[in-house]
């Protein structure tokens, strides 16, 4: 931890001296050298995400990119990255110790989807803190509020696939899992990934929160705001019920049959996975309905400049 905080703050000290000054130590003169990075950033906004509307596309990459640029956003989102390293990295030296995969299966399955709803809550619980005076752009946008959560919520899907994709490989290095275990894990981790959405969506309409520029930190925070979403991060192992209910019921029938718990299991997830869909299309719409109703009362709070 003391190494990857150093490195990264040598990083963001040179970083910070070449925004002012050449590498030679002039001053920095425009060119369109300097533009690359903007341009780029232009280029993954064009683009078109398949099967997303152009609007729930647009949304999507300009949250995505926002996301980049912002140190905080990069900050927290490194911080679950971490953590399979720490708590996955004995089991390469297990040994003849290690346990059956069978018996790994389940913890790690609740150990990835934990990681991801950790990880999320901070962003998805205000999901419109990032964006203060832009926030703004969105209202003044002829779309559909419905487009513009579904897009907030997709910006997310990147880092949520990078953990996923970091954590499952890992463990199959270890090998604690097999390809029929990693997709299930997979489908599970996405249904918890809806139903994480819709909470923050529901939380950030409601009580939206504003945070100061370059941190996470809250500016001039309101105590029942802060209270409530105290209260949904207690209570947030809610959202692991899908993945222990598969879990649980593919254990019981394959001790009363001759099946294997692993084929049940990726059964149940994928009907879970058609329903919380099917919840959160129904859902959603009506959650663009209440940030159209609110959304000047966010406004107004989000945008709120330090003093």
């Amino acid at each position: 931890m003391l190494g990857i905080g150093s490195l990264s703050l040598r990083r963001s000290y040179h970083s910070t001296l070449q925004a002012y000054c050449r590498v030679d130590g002039h001053s920095r003169v425009a060119t369109p050298q300097s533009k690359t990075s903007a341009d780029s950033l232009r280029l993954i906004v064009a683009r078109q995400i398949p099967w997303l509307s152009e609007q729930q596309s647009t949304v999507a990459l300009t949250t995505f990119c926002s996301f980049l640029r912002a140190p905080e956003t990069k900050t927290m989102g490194l911080i679950p990255c971490i953590l399979p390293v720490i708590f996955v990295a004995p089991t390469f030296v297990w040994g003849p110790a290690r346990p059956r995969l069978e018996s790994l299966h389940g913890w790690v399955t609740f150990g990835t989807v934990g990681l991801v709803i950790y990880g999320l809550l901070p962003f998805v619980l205000n999901t419109f803190s990032t964006d203060r005076s832009g926030f703004r752009s969105y209202l003044l946008m002829p779309i559909s509020r419905r487009d513009i959560l579904i897009g907030k919520n997709l910006a997310h899907l990147p880092w949520v696939a990078g953990l996923v994709v970091g954590s499952l490989l890992i463990c199959s290095l270890g090998g604690l899992l097999t390809l029929a275990q990693i997709i299930a894990t997979v489908i599970q981790v996405a249904n918890s990934f809806l139903l994480c959405c819709l909470v923050g969506n529901f939380i950030s309409i409601y009580f939206p929160m504003t945070i100061a520029a370059g941190t996470m930190r809250p500016l001039k925070p309101n105590l029942a705001t802060i209270l409530i979403q105290m209260v949904v991060v207690l209570f947030s192992p809610i959202l692991l019920l899908p993945a222990v209910l598969a879990s649980v019921v593919a254990f019981v029938a394959a001790t009363f049959t001759n099946f294997h718990v692993i084929p049940i299991e990726m059964a149940l997830a994928l009907l879970e996975f058609a329903v919380i869909a099917w919840i959160y299309r129904r859902a959603v719409t009506a959650q663009g309905t209440l940030l159209q109703q609110r959304e000047t009362l966010i406004l107004n709070t989000v945008a709120a400049q330090n003093e």
